[in-house]
């Protein structure tokens, strides 16, 4: 599996979007309620695991794949998520909430933060 193949595994797991999704489809504008990473943001990952076929998307939803239920939801008795990544996502999940905390705090980026603001 390439690199960005592996960061995007990793983003999905990360966000735990498997999960998200393993009672029922939702829209890109849930998922992102549900993760606080922007809709636009969000796509990207999304399409890339549509692309790997991890998800499936019919019309405006998204869905697990076969596989991605059985395997990437952490809840499942076949859980293998974290044996996939269990060195590398540590690396890579730091380097995200440090993304995450940067831009939260009004760090630098060319096109504005990767999370939502958050609402008071």
């Amino acid at each position: 599996m390439g690199s960005w193949r592996q960061k995007v595994l990793f983003a999905a797991l990360d966000l735990d979007l498997f999960g998200l999704l393993a009672a029922a489809p939702k829209t890109s504008d849930q998922l992102a309620g549900d993760t606080g990473v922007l809709r636009e943001r969000l796509e990207l990952v999304l399409t890339a695991c549509v692309g790997l076929g991890l998800l499936v998307k019919q019309g405006d939803t998204y869905a697990n794949a076969p596989a991605s239920q059985s395997y990437l939801v952490r809840s499942a008795p076949s859980y293998f998520g974290i044996t996939i990544a269990s060195r590398s996502i540590a690396r890579f999940t730091r380097r995200s909430r440090g993304c995450r905390t940067r831009c939260a705090a009004g760090g630098p980026s060319s096109t504005g933060s990767w999370t939502t603001p958050k609402r008071h």
